[in-house]
């Protein structure tokens, strides 16, 4: 639900058909972007094609070979994962994600009569989504000075950041017709802690909002206090006195 998941109950972690246990394709995309987003190394193992696996007992070592049944993997270009499945309930489906000059997309297969059925479809999913979607880099970003005004505290600027890579995203439209708006939080005030969110960057294509990136606070600034004002106010009378 925290994802969005609005249409998925799930009654065991198996995945094995049973009452009230239920998804939609819509789903199972949220669910595969929330994986490859927070953990790509998982890519690392759904592109293996062939691999051997040893079961040692007191009978001594057994070797198994494994076959990824992905066969999705060999027959579209760029293709690297994720899932496929099966039930007599559900058919034939698949999870597939692919790789192209950058952008990654996926394409979600349920309820296909075969695996050939299943892997043609996502391919013309994905085909679609090529043709449409590139990616977008906001170079002007990537080398951005980010600061804002603060009030309370031991400077009166902060310095903000932006986390790596999110200077780009995936659109489906004219990039020239992409509006740009930078907006800090109103009315700044110390302490601020490094890492805080201060702000938002908001991509836009006409009235639809495309992309958002958090602004954090790159530095931390501490709340102005009598002692740090007292310091400050006799540095600077020294520095007049010996000028």
């Amino acid at each position: 639900k925290e994802l969005g998941m609005n249409n998925t109950n799930f009654v065991n972690a198996c995945g094995l058909e049973a009452e009230g246990h239920v998804t939609s394709a819509r789903d199972i995309a949220i669910m595969s972007q929330e994986l490859l987003s927070k953990h790509p190394e998982i890519l690392n193992y759904s592109t293996i094609w062939m691999d051997k696996i040893y079961h040692v007992t007191k009978k001594g070592k057994q070797e198994f070979d494994l076959a990824n049944t992905n066969k999705f993997l060999r027959q579209y270009p760029g293709a690297n994962g994720l899932k496929t499945g099966y039930t007599s309930q559900a058919g034939y489906c698949m999870s597939a994600c692919a790789d192209r000059e950058g952008v990654m997309l996926i394409a979600v297969i349920m309820g296909a009569d075969t695996k050939e059925i299943r892997n043609s479809e996502a391919g013309k999913l994905l085909d679609l989504g090529f043709s449409k979607c590139k990616l977008y880099v906001d170079e002007e970003l990537k080398n951005a000075n980010l600061c804002t005004n603060i009030t309370g505290g031991t400077k009166n600027t902060l310095s903000c950041t932006i986390a790596v890579n999110s200077n780009q995203f995936v659109i489906d439209c004219n990039a020239s017709e992409i509006t740009k708006t930078i907006n800090y939080h109103d009315k700044l005030h110390a302490p601020i802690n490094k890492g805080d969110i201060v702000g938002e960057i908001q991509y836009k294509h006409k009235d639809q909002i495309l992309y958002k990136v958090p602004i954090y606070a790159a530095e931390t600034i501490e709340k102005t206090t009598y002692k740090y004002c007292f310091k400050t106010i006799f540095s600077e009378l020294f520095l007049m006195t010996t000028k």
